[in-house]
């Protein structure tokens, strides 16, 4: 059985009037002496729990996270609207120029002697010089892209130092 100490309090009746007045209000506290020993309690743990957050903290705090979760979903959503729109964006740039390497690419010619492409097709450099690119690797993609894909234009290796050459067929 536990030992119990008694520690005896003189107050005001004022006080003591506020005390059970606040007990009355308060669920925590049962009674004058469970008050005093919560007080009491508080008082020497006070500069550890300063770092403690209260139910309305944890609650603000919860909020404040929550806010930011809905931030970053909003965010991650103009994200993907912003990926989508670069992705839309370059496909619309390598249409564009898929018809600008098409529309400057010669066509064989219309003879019964055959013909070397050297003489009449036109080499990658060639083309983005024609049509005012400096990136000669990307006008190589789109007629690498062009053949493969739409098979829309063809391409021989010839000449002294032997270079590709590409037209499109009809």
């Amino acid at each position: 059985m536990t030992e119990w100490e008694h520690v005896t309090l003189r107050i005001a009746p004022e006080t003591k009037k506020e005390w059970e007045s606040h007990i009355e209000t308060n669920p925590n506290a049962e009674n004058l002496s469970h008050l005093v020993r919560l007080s009491v309690h508080r008082e020497i743990h006070r500069d550890n729990e300063k770092d403690a957050q209260t139910p309305r903290e944890l609650q603000q705090i919860g909020e404040v996270i929550e806010g930011i979760n809905t931030l970053e979903d909003s965010l991650n959503g103009i994200e993907s609207r912003l990926k989508a729109i670069e992705e839309e964006r370059q496909i619309t740039k390598g249409m564009r120029l898929q018809k600008q390497v098409l529309a400057v690419l010669p066509t064989p010619p219309h003879t019964d002697e055959p013909v070397q492409p050297n003489s009449w097709g036109q080499t990658a450099e060639r083309l983005s010089a024609r049509l005012g690119i400096d990136d000669t690797e990307t006008v190589q993609q789109v007629l690498d892209q062009l053949s493969s894909v739409t098979k829309q234009v063809k391409s021989a290796t010839g000449g002294k130092p032997p270079k590709t050459y590409w037209w499109k067929t009809e």
